[in-house]
Order: structure tokens, then sequence, then C-alpha cells
């Protein structure tokens, strides 16, 4: 998977990571799709729609398009991560220093974002006074701030589990070399937006334009490694749920999905760790919308989801050596030993018996090995778009991923060969019947 780091690297927030995941697809004869326009569709061809901030939906038409009945092979995932995010009003000064002025967005571990190396990426809105507005992508990847630690001298139970205050303790200091002496706070920031559309745009003049709206995200700067060789580990930022957006688009890429009697789609989606409740989030309705699109005549869509599968892709909990108790031992997945089946009674995470036993069944037929976890019995576990979806759309869905440490983090860790596995399951699902 030669395109893993270089994808991670590139993809700091949903902004960029939709912008990948379409440059791939484009890449392999897939046809852009605009939401506004009406859609000319045939049959075996690939079309991508995006809906940004974060939010895409990939397809590949049956041959039998639009006559037949083809059962849909839904994998969904979510391309946002917990983190620290710049306020409308970014920047502060405390003390002698400038800082970023952040919130909390999901819920990160947030120990791990002290004292590192802190970047800034998302979307910028500018304005002009003659030239009306434009939206720019940035990705800063030289570091623009450092949130250090309180020494142990002065902290002494920090080793004892101090608790974090959100808004007091959580203002990465911007570094000198971003601050005029006895500038504004604003100030600062807008010349920290005029230097970066200088450094990612340097053909357009931003002497006049003024920034006025934005979404940016603090990113680590240090960028992922695979450690151990091929039977060895994957550590960096966004894993979750990076990994499951990646794998999807490769599977979907795959020129034996072409010309067969299903429909295979990728759909990906921001605000996963903040609900979902948004035009981009697995709530809103952009999945119904294609599906409306594709098939308009009367009951196709019901009769279709009916026979359909959902295949919700995110991140497990790996069993961490050093915390064994917390985990049920009789349900607890390792790292690089297979696919992970996510179960929980209450319906945290999508499950299907039938689904299940497909699912595993082409997993055995492929030679794929699987995995299944749940927590302990007096343990709440998390969640995941695959519920809501399986019941706005109908359909039979699992919940499955890849073991990960360290979730939430600023840095997770996956093993290698499970991430070579959920690309083959994925591409063996999209092609497979019933």
């Amino acid at each position: 998977m030669e395109q893993l780091i270089p994808f991670l690297q590139a993809s700091p927030t949903p902004w960029h990571a939709v912008a990948q995941m379409e440059t791939i697809l484009l890449g392999n004869e897939f046809t852009m799709l605009s939401e506004a326009s009406p859609w000319d569709l045939s049959p075996g061809k690939g079309y991508v729609v995006t809906r940004q901030p974060g939010a895409l939906v990939a397809f590949i038409l049956p041959t039998g398009y639009p006559e037949t009945l083809p059962p849909i092979h839904l994998t969904c995932a979510h391309t946002d991560s917990p983190g620290l995010k710049l306020k409308p009003m970014p920047c502060k000064r405390k003390g002698s220093h400038l800082v970023w002025d952040v919130e909390v967005y999901g819920s990160p571990l947030l120990s791990t974002w002290f004292d590192r190396d802190l970047g800034l990426a998302g979307q910028i809105t500018l304005i002009h006074p003659e030239l009306g507005v434009r939206h720019r992508m940035i990705h800063d990847r030289e570091a623009t701030a450092i949130l250090p630690s309180l020494a142990i001298h002065l902290n002494r139970e920090a080793n004892d589990g101090t608790k974090i205050r959100r808004h007091d303790d959580l203002s990465p200091i911007i570094l000198p070399d971003a601050v005029v002496s006895g500038q504004e706070p604003i100030a600062t920031f807008q010349s920290w937006v005029k230097l970066q559309m200088e450094r990612h745009f340097p053909a357009e003049d931003w002497h006049s334009w003024e920034p006025i709206a934005w979404d940016l995200s603090l990113i680590d700067c240090t960028p992922p490694r695979c450690l151990g060789g091929e039977s060895g580990w994957l550590t960096g930022g966004r894993l979750d749920n990076l990994l499951a957006c990646l794998t999807g688009v490769l599977a979907i890429t795959s020129p034996s999905l072409r010309n067969q009697g299903n429909l295979p789609i990728l759909a990906c989606f921001n605000h996963e760790e903040s609900g979902s409740l948004s035009p981009v989030g697995a709530q809103g309705n952009l999945v119904p919308s294609v599906l409306r699109r594709l098939f308009p005549q009367p009951d196709y869509l019901e009769r279709i989801l009916s026979r359909s599968t959902l295949v919700s892709v995110d991140a497990a909990h790996a069993l961490h050596p050093n915390f064994s108790d917390k985990y049920d031992s009789n349900n607890a997945p390792e790292l690089n030993a297979g696919l992970v089946f996510k179960h929980n009674a209450n319906q945290r995470y999508a499950h299907s018996p039938e689904a299940e036993g497909m699912l595993k069944g082409l997993c055995r037929t492929h030679g794929i090995p699987w995995q299944d976890f749940a927590m302990r019995a007096d343990m709440p576990c998390g969640s995941t778009i695959g519920p809501m979806l399986a019941a706005n759309l109908g359909m039979r869905a699992v919940d499955l991923g890849v073991a990960t440490w360290a979730m939430h983090s600023i840095r997770e860790t996956a093993g290698l060969a499970d991430i070579a596995n959920l690309q083959s399951f994925l591409t063996h699902f999209f092609a497979s019947e019933g």
C-alpha cells in the first residue's frame, strides 16, 4: 500500500481527505457529478459526488442499470478525527505571549497534544473589496505553535492524573516568527493567513484580501511512520478513520468491479466525532439523495434496499498489554490478527447475524482472517455511524474495522497486515453477489 503514507500526510482535515479521495477516483476513470446539475449516467461507469466539508459518495453502476434491481453493497466511513479547532476569534494574549484560542472537537485524548510541534490546516474564506469572496484550503506543514506541559516541579501531582482544564490549559503558544512585536491578536492571525496564501498560492496577489471565515484545525507536524517491517505497525495521526477512507477508495477503484450486476457504493462522512448531525454527516441526506436520483422509479429503491448490505468501517480497540484489565479477555482483538467484527447488545454497533454470516463467509472464501470484539459487560462502548445509517436506510448492516492502539490520541497505532486485509475484504465485498 504505497499510497498509505502520502495519503495520510496530505489529509490533515476532512476538507483535504475528500480532495485526496477525489483525485484517486478521477485518476481511475470515475466521473465527477454535481448535486446542482442533471446527471447523465451510463451502466458500467464509476461516478463520484462530493459535498464539502468532508463528505463523498462514489459508486459504479451495474451493467443492467436502470432496468434491474441490483443489491447495493455500501461501505461507510468518516473523514473527521477528534482534536483542537480555532475559535472565531482565533488568538489572544496570555501574559507576554500570543496563543491560539481553541475549542475541543469530539473526544480527543488531550494529554497527547502537549509538547508536540503543532501546525494548522483547513479551509479559509477571504474577501476582497472589489473581487468578492474566495475559498482556499491550506496545510501548514511547518510548526506554528507548541502546547508545553507544566514542569513537574510546579505540578507534583502530574503523574497522578492531573485534570486538564479545557479552557485554561489548551492554548498553544504561537512561535516567535509568527508574531510582530506589539501586534494585536487579530492582526497576527491576518498576517499568518496572508503568509499562508503567499506560500500556497504564489501566483495570486493577496495584498488586499482579508480572512472573514475559517475552519482550521491544529495538527501534529510529525509525519506518520511504518515500524517493524512488513508485519509491523503504522503509527500516525487520524488513522481513525482515514484508514477506512483510503482502503475504501482503493477497493472501489479495482478494475474487477466494472461490468457486474451489483451496485458498489462508498460513502464517507464528516462530523462522526460530534454526532453526525449536519449536511455532511451520516444523519444528513447525502446518501438518500444520491439513491433517489439513481432510482426515481416508484418502489424501486425500497425493493433494492431490502436486499442490500451495509458495512460500517471504523477503528476497533486492540488489546493493550499494559491494561488487559480494561478488556474482556474472551473478546479482545490483537494487532495484525485479522479484521475485527464489533458487537454490542444495545446496537451501539450495527449488527445483523445474516450480514455477519455472509461477510465472515466472504472472509473464509478469500482467506482473510477475522476476530471479534465486545466490551466488558461493566463498561460502555463507543458508537459509530453504522446503526443510524442502517436504521435510516433499512439495510442489514455490520460494524467492523482495524484493531488500533491509542484511539483518539494525536498518534494512533494499527497493524500493517490488518490494513492490507481490510482493503482486500472491501474489494471482495464490493464484487460479491447477494
